[in-house]
């Protein structure tokens, strides 16, 4: 059965036929029914090689068969080894953050008058005052130009003026 697009001749486009499947042709067409055995009978089970024998075992409740059918996606040995790999590497990203954390906290507890330190921001300065969370920092020695800081806001001490080694 062949239906012609009625625009091709408007248009000017050669026309492509179209074709639509045909109905299916007695219950063995229809999925999860079991098609009539070798006698005839739609309950029967048939030879090992009759048309509804495999149908009739699959729709009875037997072993499914094909890709996927019964498979434990959690059950493989290789879902086991991914996980425990995700597992090992969030340990040890998350120990490194934490002694990163340690580091920098010890850094700010250690801070005192007189030292010289860098801010994210890129400014040098020397430590004036240090209160809970604040630090005044004298920015300019010739104007006397202090500025209150943030104690997060302090990247690294620094030893000496020139700023090449950390304290």
């Amino acid at each position: 059965m062949r239906n012609w697009l009625p625009l091709a001749a408007a248009t000017g486009v050669p026309a492509l036929p179209i074709q639509r499947p045909s109905a299916p042709a007695g219950p063995a067409a229809q999925p999860g029914v079991a098609a009539p055995a070798a006698g005839g009978k739609p309950g029967a089970v048939g030879k090992a090689g009759a048309p509804g024998a495999a149908g009739a075992k699959q729709a009875a409740g037997g072993p499914a068969s094909g890709p996927g059918a019964g498979a434990n996606p959690f059950g493989g040995p290789m879902f086991w080894v991914l996980m425990l790999g995700v597992l090992v590497l969030f340990v040890f990203m998350s120990r490194g953050k934490s002694k990163d954390e340690k580091k920098r906290k010890a850094m700010l507890n250690a801070l005192a008058k007189g030292d010289r330190v860098l801010t994210i921001g890129g400014l040098y300065g020397s430590v004036v005052d240090i209160r809970d969370d604040e630090v005044v920092l004298k920015v300019d020695e010739s104007n006397n130009v202090k500025m209150h800081y943030a104690k997060s806001a302090i990247q690294r001490v620094l030893m000496d003026k020139t700023a090449d080694t950390v304290k």
